[in-house]
């Protein structure tokens, strides 16, 4: 049992597949006179949401979302690959889809993800062919982040405003092509060009693993990092890739807890 965490401070996200693997589990552990459906069975403790490629979905496929979910994320189309494929040349049609999908459902939008080292294009980081400067890597994140975000403004309940900036060996930040770029304070910085560009969505760190000690450590540390420069950070999530046997639970309790002694929220 997740400890201390109220609906509005932790949410469970999954995607289609594991949705319908653990459906199958409700009726035995629900009264016969309750509908088995996972928002019925966790709603009172945590909101429960799902991850979705993009493309329309059947009536079926529909009726299980509104059954079972409150909270919905995009896999992909949010990300900047797709949002601004060529520098300047934002492209929406995807994106606005999901959201209005979402909202046409009763579900809360959870924006994934501002700033990452995949899915991201090239001309980032490239300057008439050569790698670009400090000042011009910079000046585009910002621009993407606060256009991408003031798109939604009004839209989305949060932003996984950076995903996996976190190295999973002995580093501490991962030397991708932002940090290669801008330097460690490309994270905080990215958090800085969110907030400015939608104060009211809630603001996420988003990482795998984080529930492991060691990398735990390193998120703990981030996020007093990003505290100390007075940014706004309201919550961490918990990306997992759990085998239904062989969730860690006693690491992913302990992981809750030592981010929520931090006063963020959860999302897992």
């Amino acid at each position: 049992m997740i400890s201390d965490c109220r609906p509005q401070q932790f949410a469970i996200l999954t995607t289609m597949k594991t949705a319908l693997t653990l459906l199958a589990f409700l009726p035995l552990a629900l009264p016969a006179q309750e509908p088995a459906s996972l928002k019925s069975a966790f709603g009172k403790w945590f909101e429960t949401g799902v991850a979705l490629p993009g493309g329309s979905l059947s009536e079926g496929e529909t009726a299980l979302l509104r059954a079972n979910f409150t909270n919905m994320t995009p896999e992909w189309t949010c990300k900047p690959q797709p949002t601004e494929p060529r520098e300047g040349e934002f492209t929406w049609d995807l994106a606005d889809a999901q959201v209005a999908f979402a909202h046409a459902n009763g579900l809360k939008f959870n924006g994934h993800a501002l700033v990452w080292h995949e899915s991201c294009p090239a001309w980032f980081f490239l300057d008439q062919g050569k790698p670009a400067g400090r000042d011009l890597v910079l000046a585009r994140m910002r621009r993407h982040v606060q256009t991408v975000a003031g798109h939604f403004r009004g839209k989305v309940a949060s932003w996984d405003v950076v995903n996996e900036a976190l190295d999973d060996g002995p580093n501490y930040l991962r030397k991708n092509n932002w940090f290669n770029a801008i330097g460690a304070d490309y994270v905080a910085e990215a958090f800085r060009a969110a907030q400015e560009a939608d104060p009211q969505a809630e603001l996420y760190y988003n990482d795998y693993s984080i529930e492991q000690p060691a990398k735990r450590d390193k998120a703990l540390r981030l996020v007093r990092e990003l505290k100390a420069k007075h940014l706004r950070l309201d919550g961490i999530g918990i990306q997992g890739h759990w085998e239904l046997d062989k969730v860690p639970f006693r690491e992913i309790e302990e992981a809750v807890a030592a981010f929520h002694a931090e006063g963020l929220m959860n999302m897992t």
